[in-house]
């Protein structure tokens, strides 16, 4: 069971958020702004029911739980170096490496798999926005 001290900065975490979102889709002409207005409320709601029941659960003896951040810690690297190379090297390859890797960091043993993986997911990608929808994605400066 999850301590409720996390539950409870979760939420406080999601009203922040929610309100900054509400705030910037003021910003917003009418239509498009509704959306984000939408999804913030229901945020909103969400969180202030994790909140109440993280007050209700405040009372409950829990165990400590000891949390391993370590894969967490490597995902969000992996995806600031995503962020960082896909301009140069092109969004086929750092997209195939980006996958492999979270599939791998977060547990998955089988790298042919994960591998055949990565390369049916990119390429499903690639041709929905590149070929179907005429997005252009960037191709990276080494393949251009």
């Amino acid at each position: 069971m999850v301590n409720w001290k996390m539950d409870f900065c979760l939420s406080i975490f999601l009203l922040i958020t929610s309100g900054f979102v509400f705030i910037e889709s003021l910003k917003i002409p009418k239509v498009p702004s509704e959306f984000p207005k939408l999804i913030s409320l229901l945020l909103t709601l969400l969180a202030v029911i994790l909140m109440l029941t993280a007050f209700k659960r405040r009372e409950e003896k829990t165990k400590e739980t000891v949390y391993n951040f370590y894969p967490v810690i490597c995902v969000i690297l992996c995806l600031i170096v995503y962020i960082l190379v896909l301009r140069w090297i092109g969004y086929i390859v750092s997209s195939i490496v980006l996958i492999f890797s979270v599939i791998l960091i977060l547990g998955y043993k089988k790298k042919k798999r994960v591998f055949i993986i990565s390369l049916a997911s990119v390429t499903v990608i690639y041709l929905i926005f590149k070929i179907i929808l005429g997005v252009p994605l960037p191709m990276g400066f080494i393949f251009n």
